[in-house]
């Protein structure tokens, strides 16, 4: 399997809202200064955001991962540690039950994220490092708890944006800005291990053209495509599968 890219002029906002109109439905914001963490209620018909919740973070807050299910949440938390006089990266686990949480487990983990994702067997949080230029995989037990355990991790290069997997769960991408590409793995979601794919590699769209190099990903729902958003601006990139 390899990625094509194709250019899109226009800019694109695309929201998807879980679920029946009818449903309560939440945003969910991890602040860096008050290292609060809030919910916000949604109101369908006219956008309006209305404060819901929040509870305290032990340290500031950083990118978050929710399970399919939408019961549980993992936000990435810099504590600082007194006795390293630095802040440390934790995974926070929570629970969500009609739009508040619970804390449930705090555990140190290695490197700081751009970014995180719970693949849809729910036993692994994926992790992607900008700074390092690497991805890693951590192990989620039966009672939902980030446990540090790092099962996997891969060097790729520096400016690793995002991680995702794909509707089927087999694959993984990441991408990348500076270098301008998107990496790829084959995941084993039993075992948390990544694999590279072949390529492993693939240039994004207009290689030398650094205004359309991609930085988030998201798939399509039903089809085998994908959108990259472009980190300095230029619109958003349809990603096609080729088989």
């Amino acid at each position: 399997m390899k990625i094509l890219f194709h250019r899109i002029t226009t800019c694109v906002l695309l929201l998807c809202l879980a679920g029946k109109l009818t449903a309560r439905q939440y945003l969910f914001v991890a602040a860096r200064k008050d290292s609060q963490l809030v919910s916000h209620e949604i109101n369908v018909k006219t956008g309006k955001l209305t404060e819901h919740y929040s509870l305290k973070l032990p340290g500031s807050g950083g990118p978050m991962s929710l399970t399919q299910d939408r019961k549980h949440l993992y936000v990435e938390s810099q504590i600082m540690v007194k006795r390293e006089k630095t802040a440390i990266p934790h995974i926070v686990s929570l629970q969500i039950k009609n739009g508040r949480f619970k804390q449930l487990h705090t555990t140190r983990v290695r490197l700081r994220s751009a970014s995180t994702h719970v693949d849809a067997s729910g036993k692994n949080l994926l992790a992607a490092h900008y700074k390092e230029g690497k991805v890693s995989v951590w192990r989620i037990d039966e009672k939902y708890r980030c446990t540090g355990e790092l099962t996997d991790d891969h060097s790729t290069t520096p400016r690793a944006h995002f991680i995702t997997t794909d509707p089927s769960n087999r694959f993984a991408y990441v991408p990348h800005t500076a270098p301008n590409v998107v990496f790829q793995f084959t995941l084993d979601p039993d075992k948390g291990k990544l694999k590279p794919h072949k390529p492993p590699s693939v240039n994004g769209p207009d290689k030398e053209n650094r205004y359309h190099e991609p930085r988030q990903y998201a798939h399509h729902s039903t089809l085998p495509m994908g959108y990259t958003s472009n980190e300095r601006g230029g619109g958003i990139c349809v990603t096609c599968w080729a088989v």
